[in-house]
């Protein structure tokens, strides 16, 4: 079964689209290197949080405007953050491992990935590399492959 050809203005209406993508993400780039951007982003965001921590009406509308000022200048340059984007989240924070739970792992699950290994200990890659660095300078972990395909068995 042939597919349907699509028509002239399907294709204009999909070039269209992909171009409005591109200014998008031209924008984006733009502001990821203009530090003024930087900062009214990270004003949007804070206010955001102000409004979400505030119950008295007149800050909640001096910050409304405060927010509306803001992204209209944002919007001038195409770089206007996503709507619900703007809210900050904690993120979790890391919990440190010591070189004895990381090497039990190790010992217990010979040729482990670090992915693997950081998930079973309730923590991130970050937070394992330079623990498990000290333990292979150390002598205590062997590792075999590259990059993500890094496997590390005790020694």
């Amino acid at each position: 079964m042939a597919a349907a050809r699509r028509t002239e203005e399907e294709r204009i209406h999909a070039l269209e689209a992909q171009i409005d993508s591109l200014r998008r993400r031209k924008a984006q780039k733009l502001v990821h290197r203009d530090p003024a951007l930087k900062q009214m982003h990270a004003a949007v965001r804070s206010i955001n949080k102000a409004l979400a921590a505030t119950t008295d009406h007149a800050t909640r509308e001096a910050l409304n405007e405060a927010e509306a000022t803001l992204i209209a200048c944002l919007e001038l340059v195409g770089g206007a953050p996503k709507p619900g984007k703007s809210v900050l989240v904690p993120q979790p924070k890391r919990s440190g491992v010591s070189e004895e739970a990381l090497l039990a792992y190790v010992r217990m699950h010979p040729d482990a990935r670090g992915e693997l290994i950081a998930q079973a200990l309730g923590t991130d890659t970050a937070t394992v590399r330079p623990v498990m660095k000290r333990l292979i300078q150390s002598g205590r972990v062997r590792v075999a492959g590259k990059a993500r395909a890094t496997s590390y068995s005790a020694v």
